[in-house]
């Protein structure tokens, strides 16, 4: 059976951020038997909107990155800029970058990684890189975007965030971004005064 990712590595790095005395930690998601929450958890949020930069050897058009993007704004999501990039700068700061896997990635095990850098006391997101094969699965790209967004994984079959690619599916339960309400209620329409 194969898992979107058999990788657990987290590690401490030393920040290259505005908030240079914090740690910022290198999260690459979860395996599968590691899941032990039904509903996926949030480890990270984005301070503001993440540009996504993909790179120009990235096995994804920018067409196939809008198109995975739009499955997340429809829960809500916010995105900023979509743009391709040689990526050889190191300037990935507010990112989600889209990348080809390297020679260390596990191609036999692994249909996609995502390695996450924020910062360990206010879980704020810096940057994401995605790194996907040469053939890029259907659902990968959405699944991989989750963690980059700050998502574990779900223990939920079917679910988006589920590790196996098999038993995984577009079920979305817990992901979506609350919404405010702001209608007024009865009580609070009349002037208190």
């Amino acid at each position: 059976m194969f898992f979107l990712s058999l990788v657990l590595s987290t590690t401490l790095v030393a920040s290259d951020y505005p908030e240079s005395n914090r740690s910022s930690v290198r999260y690459v998601h979860p395996s599968y038997f590691e899941v032990k929450e039904d509903n996926a958890e949030k480890f990270a949020n984005w301070k503001s909107k993440p540009d996504v930069k993909v790179c120009n050897h990235a096995p994804v058009t920018i067409a196939q990155v809008e198109k995975a993007l739009s499955w997340w704004e429809d829960l809500g999501y916010k995105f900023g800029y979509i743009y391709k990039s040689s990526c050889v700068e190191n300037a990935h700061y507010g990112n989600i970058v889209i990348s080809l896997a390297g020679q260390d990635f596990k191609f036999d095990k692994s249909y996609g990684s995502t390695s996450m850098h924020y910062d360990t006391e206010t879980r704020q997101a810096h940057w994401a890189q995605i790194f996907l094969p040469e053939k890029v699965r259907e659902r990968v790209l959405e699944h991989e975007i989750g963690h980059a967004l700050g998502w574990h994984h779900s223990a939920q079959k079917g679910h988006i965030l589920y590790p196996s690619w098999q038993l995984g599916g577009w079920n979305s339960d817990g992901l979506k971004v609350p919404t405010l309400n702001l209608n007024r209620s009865k009580s609070s329409s009349k002037n208190p005064l």
